[in-house]
């Protein structure tokens, strides 16, 4: 089978939510959807809804699945929902019949498997959980060491995590994509600081308050962007009240799928994160130009960032570090400029030609 026209079907959770996970899912689908291949996206939850467009030409199958994995009723009748489950999803795998199906969480993958979908179909793990989030209980885990090993193949984002599964079976790394569609870049020359992150305790919130208290009282006329929702809003809001930051310090919710004009009117992007599989938004704000300034955390910011050409890179968790790092960039501008000019270069390798043929190649390579 050639460079088109395979039926693939993806195997997702819930997407109606800004994310990193939400935003490639999509994207993937519409991508391969573009050339000219049939793709059939399967939810599995309560709702169809995506936070991020879908190509009007994907098919969407929405099942409100959980296999077991619902902290509802005892492990029994999880345990029958799992196998009930399964037996839905073999229903729809055999009827679709596709070339290629790919799970995109451990359990979802696992499920897959047990429906004997690889005597007619190619079945891929395409992993996005960096290993130090992924946590699952005994069950799972005696799941997933005897089921992984049966993957056609395994698909991650970084060399930490293809080192581990590799282990297990052929693995390759693929990286996210991102395209920048404005067609323009960053001045740098607005005294702004962006960063985009999920208020969650993995993402550094507190790291990137403390960093910021560090940063902004040296530089008054320079300001501060957190765009993001979840359960540390109140930290974040309180912090603000509490070091008088109101002018400096501005904490946003998402507004729509895009943020072009978010990434153009910056000057820095900033990410805190604990761990990190590959970063969509270190990707999307290196495409359009932005200095990159990241904890060097397990393990995707390192696939993306070459310390002190594209961006800087600094121990993790280390929130002395990273001001330092801001500061460094603030206070040379001729370095900041050098570093966006690389950080334009660098993007070529994530933009959604290069990964389409790394993935084409890929499935070339499966079904033949």
């Amino acid at each position: 089978m050639k460079n088109s026209n395979r039926h693939i079907v993806i195997i997702t959770s819930y997407l109606n939510h800004p994310g990193g996970y939400e935003r490639i899912v999509p994207s993937i689908a519409n991508l391969f959807t573009e050339k000219n291949n049939k793709v059939t996206l399967l939810i599995i939850g309560n709702t169809a809804e995506t936070f991020y467009p879908i190509h009007k030409n994907v098919t969407i199958i929405l099942k409100p699945y959980h296999f077991g994995i619902a902290d509802t009723g005892n492990m029994i009748s999880r345990k029958i929902k799992m196998l009930s489950d399964i037996r839905g999803l073999k229903k729809i795998l055999f009827q679709l019949s596709p070339d290629i199906v790919i799970g995109t969480e451990y359990h979802i993958s696992i499920c897959a498997q047990l429906t004997g979908i690889q005597k007619f179909s190619k079945l891929i793990a395409w992993e996005h959980t960096p290993i130090a989030q992924s946590k699952k209980n005994r069950f799972w885990n005696l799941l997933f060491k005897k089921y992984y090993p049966r993957f056609n193949a395994i698909v991650c984002l970084n060399k930490t995590e293809k080192h581990f599964f590799s282990q297990l079976a052929p693995t390759y790394i693929i990286h996210n994509f991102t395209d920048n569609h404005s067609g323009s870049f960053t001045t740098l020359q607005s005294k702004s600081i962006l960063s985009i992150a999920r208020l969650s305790p993995e993402k550094g919130i507190d790291l990137l308050l403390q960093t910021a208290k560090k940063v902004l009282p040296l530089h008054p006329t320079w300001k501060w962007k957190l765009i993001g929702t979840g359960p540390l809003k109140k930290m974040v809001t309180d912090f603000i009240d509490q070091e008088n930051l109101n002018n400096h310090f501005i904490l946003q919710k998402p507004n729509g799928s895009r943020l072009d004009d978010e990434y153009l009117n910056a000057s820095l992007f900033v990410l805190s994160s604990r761990y990190e599989s590959m970063s969509m938004v270190l990707l999307e704000a290196q495409s359009y130009g932005l200095p990159l300034i990241s904890f060097n955390c397990p393990d995707g910011p390192a696939e993306i960032i070459s310390h002190d050409e594209n961006g800087l890179l600094v121990p993790a968790e280390n929130s002395d570090a990273l001001a330092q790092a801001v500061l460094s960039l603030i206070e040379n501008p001729s370095k900041a400029k050098k570093i966006s000019h690389q950080a334009i270069v660098n993007a070529a390798q994530f933009n959604s030609e290069t990964v389409y043929a790394q993935w084409s190649s890929f499935f070339d390579k499966l079904l033949h």
